[in-house]
């Protein structure tokens, strides 16, 4: 638990974290919020399309967006933890915001320019506006260099608190760009709708700048302040692998988030057509409201489990919570009215909130702060690098089986990787003791007296 006294109020307070949390929540609010733009362009994308050639035209469109992030992010998510472990984690955030920047302003372009031209897709039958295609390379880079951002971002924190608070920093981080997630999933349909692209493309851009504002701002240094590397790019890059193969609880954990990710893309890139085929609802204010309440749930699953005593038993948490989403999923295939499915998207926002902040603690305070950029991204390619693919699947799934079958299919599967967690020993085992959590690696010199000053106490 958290120590007596230090709650979200006393973390604000701290200007180093509070310039932390303000551009973690901008970033991690960019992609969802772009997602819904491009979702809902995709499924607007054919107006001369009806009935099962236009939901096959869309359920392909959605799969071709998924997959061309591919392997930019797989390539990206095998390098950033590396990148953020040898190079200045706070020119890091300041580059790859910047990069993200850039693409989200072709994103812009191509949507006010909106090229009509078609491409024709070989052996689909299918014709694409050309306006539609090129946002794939964009997409692209926006999702890699989020991908690239995570893992600095997440091991910067431990910099600025101590373990015993890393449940509650993560809370904080995780819930307020989980509130821009809303915001702007509200806000951007209704811009798109009563404006255009220029006006709903302005609300990440504006979370982006937000961003650089605060990174600009952070004056104490995220990593160790150490020199030269010690070993070559790729010896460091593999030693994050070696943990996890050296660590069985971590490793499963990883291999079931592999399974539990790739699944759950597999439904939830297909929810464009969910809400227009299975609820029947036409306006993009519904599709906003729909992302929100699992951003909403999310919200709330990050803030409640930092109260929690899941410190101990971590790894039984993280198993009992797989299961749940699961089950949740399950449940929204066989909804067929609207407020239903938006109630149960909000409580399976609730389940991922929660074993993010679990899991994210977990390796924080067990892990060395100048290997955990590569133990995160190690796990985040193990984690992540099937979501694409699952992306592309969900298509195809979609094509044979519809929709709600999708959404069922993925459910169970994402319930049984759950089952297995919990039928692990070395899962059922992972936990670790605040007060016990090996305390953030002094950087020496005159910034630990700066580090120090952040958490609140003297430099030992």
């Amino acid at each position: 638990m958290p120590e007596p006294g230090v709650g979200y109020r006393a973390l604000l307070r701290r200007g180093q974290f509070r310039a932390l949390w303000l551009a973690g929540g901008a970033t991690l609010a960019v992609v969802p919020v772009l997602l819904v733009v491009l979702v809902w362009t995709a499924t607007q994308a054919f107006p001369g399309l009806s009935g099962g050639a236009r939901e096959n035209a869309v359920a392909l469109s959605l799969a071709l967006l998924g997959l061309s992030a591919t392997i930019p992010t797989l390539l990206a998510a095998i390098v950033s933890g590396t990148l953020a472990d040898r190079w200045r984690r706070l020119h890091l955030l300041r580059l790859v915001n910047g990069i993200e920047f850039v693409a989200l302003l072709g994103v812009l372009a191509d949507l006010v320019e909106r090229p009509t031209a078609s491409v024709h897709l070989p052996a689909t039958g299918v014709t694409l506006p050309l306006y539609l295609v090129l946002l794939f390379p964009a997409w692209s880079v926006v999702s890699a260099s989020a991908t690239l951002l995570r893992p600095a971002l997440n091991a910067s924190l431990p910099r600025v608190v101590s373990p015993s608070e890393l449940g509650t920093a993560n809370g904080a981080v995780y819930a307020f760009g989980l509130g821009l997630s809303v915001v702007g999933a509200l806000a951007v349909p209704l811009l798109l709708s009563g404006f255009g692209p220029l006006e709903a493309i302005a609300v990440p851009l504006g979370f982006l700048a937000l961003a650089q504002a605060a990174l600009l701002s952070v004056t104490v240094p995220l990593d160790l302040g150490r020199g030269s590397p010690a070993h070559r790019f790729s010896h460091d890059l593999l030693e994050g692998y070696r943990y996890l193969v050296r660590r069985p609880g971590l490793l499963t954990i990883t291999i079931a988030a592999l399974a539990t990710n790739a699944l759950a893309s597999l439904a939830f890139v297909e929810l464009g057509l969910y809400a227009t085929v299975v609820l029947g609802v036409g306006q993009p204010i519904y599709l906003g409201a729909l992302y929100a309440g699992a951003s909403v749930g999310a919200a709330v699953g990050t803030l409640a489990v930092a109260k929690l005593p899941f410190e101990p038993r971590a790894g039984q948490y993280l198993a009992v919570l797989g299961v749940l989403q699961g089950l949740a999923v399950v449940l929204l295939s066989v909804l067929h009215w609207y407020p239903a499915a938006l109630a149960d998207l909000f409580l399976y926002g609730v389940v991922p909130g929660m074993s993010t902040t679990v899991f994210f603690a977990l390796l924080q305070a067990t892990v060395r702060n100048d290997m955990l950029g590569r133990v995160l991204a190690a796990d985040e390619v193990g984690s992540y690098s099937l979501v694409p693919v699952g992306q592309y699947l969900g298509g195809t799934v979609t094509l044979f089986v519809g929709v709600s079958d999708t959404f069922l299919i993925s459910g169970v599967g994402i319930a049984a990787a759950g089952v297995a967690l919990a039928a692990t020993p070395s899962v059922r085992r992972l936990g670790f003791t605040p007060a016990r959590a090996p305390e953030p690696e002094p950087p020496g010199d005159a910034a630990a007296r700066e580090v120090a000053a952040a958490l609140g106490s003297a430099p030992k």
